[in-house]
């Protein structure tokens, strides 16, 4: 199966479009379209394979494909997607958290994204929160309650059936690049990596208990100096062909960072696979330096 896979959010994230979308209402996130998952794992996963528990029990029989699923947080009852690859045979797999813009929701971010077709391809299970309010957006300031709902989600997923503690990855549209880096930040012990797509944001304040590598589509003329000085890294980066994607795209990699930590930014067009270019650099960074 070819690696090549659209990163279709890169412009609706950079124009905004999902905010024209519309609000939806508080809290609500219709299940998204329905998909027939038969794409087989491919190497990364066998790769991945050595690194997971092979003990891992789910405390219960979860069958591939997408719902929508419930979880309570200060008595609030919040709602997310959870997709369910059909490599998913009760062996831990890695997780990636997608978030929404402003003003879109965790379906219009799951339509947008294209994150199921590389759950699909290579082995992780994706969860989509949704954001409260009308337009609904997130909590990203300091002691955010949507970093709290988001840990409800983990936990009710690891409680649910398998997932690699080592293996959870963060990623956001727009203002949900905000989101995602507030949890590099405040929840560091538990999310290996985050990736923003157009927008980089620098939190502040940013205490984290271990530096959470960020990789950054896309990456021209994208400011990644805060994150660059936050890192101990190299002011620029070193540029090269970006091997997955077409003529021109570029792979930026810092030099110099603090152990444990990375930065990476990735400038893609056309039909380039940012989707593969995000998860190559997930599945280099899997959590470490916490206990």
């Amino acid at each position: 199966m070819s690696r090549r896979r659209r990163w279709g959010w890169i412009a609706a994230a950079t124009a905004t479009a999902l905010l024209a979308l519309g609000a939806a209402a508080c809290g609500s996130a219709d299940l998204p379209r329905s998909v027939t998952t038969t794409t087989p794992p491919t190497t990364t996963v066998e790769d991945l394979e050595a690194a997971l528990d092979p003990t891992c029990v789910a405390g219960a029989d979860v069958a591939p494909g997408a719902t929508v699923e419930a979880v309570e947080v200060d008595g609030v009852t919040r709602t997310y997607l959870r997709y369910v690859p059909s490599s998913y045979e009760g062996v831990a797999m890695p997780v990636v958290v997608s978030l929404h813009n402003t003003g879109a929701t965790a379906a219009q971010q799951d339509e947008a994204s294209g994150l199921r077709t590389s759950a699909d391809a290579h082995g992780f299970v994706l969860v989509t929160p949704q954001g409260l309010g009308d337009p609904p957006t997130w909590d990203a300031g300091e002691a955010s309650t949507d970093v709290a709902f988001v840990e409800a989600v983990l936990d009710q997923a690891g409680r649910t059936f398998c997932l690699d503690p080592d293996r959870v990855f963060a990623v956001g549209s727009g203002d949900g690049s905000v989101m995602a880096a507030r949890l590099a930040c405040d929840a560091a012990d538990r999310i290996a990596a985050a990736g923003f797509v157009g927008v980089v944001p620098d939190p502040d304040p940013c205490e984290q208990a271990r530096p959470v590598p960020v990789v950054v589509l896309p990456g021209f003329d994208a400011d990644l100096g805060p994150w660059a000085q936050r890192y101990g890294c190299d002011p620029e980066p070193d540029l090269v062909p970006y091997d997955a994607g077409t003529p021109g795209d570029i792979q930026g990699d810092y030099q110099g960072c603090d152990e444990g930590s990375a930065l990476r930014s990735l400038t893609v067009a056309g039909q380039a696979d940012g989707n593969d270019g995000f998860w190559d650099f997930f599945v280099a960074h899997p959590l470490v330096g916490t206990d």
